[in-house]
């Protein structure tokens, strides 16, 4: 999906490049702007999650056999 940043239209194609509706140039991709970063504070609480979670079956399996 593509818009034309001068006149807000929204298409599939742009013949030869122009918008059909005000023949602007000046188009890009619908959403191109905005960026898909992980959340920091998401990422790190789940590596915190996946540390205890190994902690754990490590203690556990050291239990069961070693002790």
């Amino acid at each position: 999906m593509y818009i034309c940043k001068d006149c807000s239209y929204k298409g599939k194609s742009f013949p030869q490049g122009s918008c059909p509706a005000c023949g602007s140039r000046n188009i890009g991709r619908a959403g191109a702007n905005k960026e898909k970063t992980p959340n920091k504070t998401r990422s790190r609480i789940s590596l915190a999650i996946c540390i205890l979670c190994w902690a754990g079956l490590a203690y556990a399996l050291a239990d069961k056999f070693l002790f």
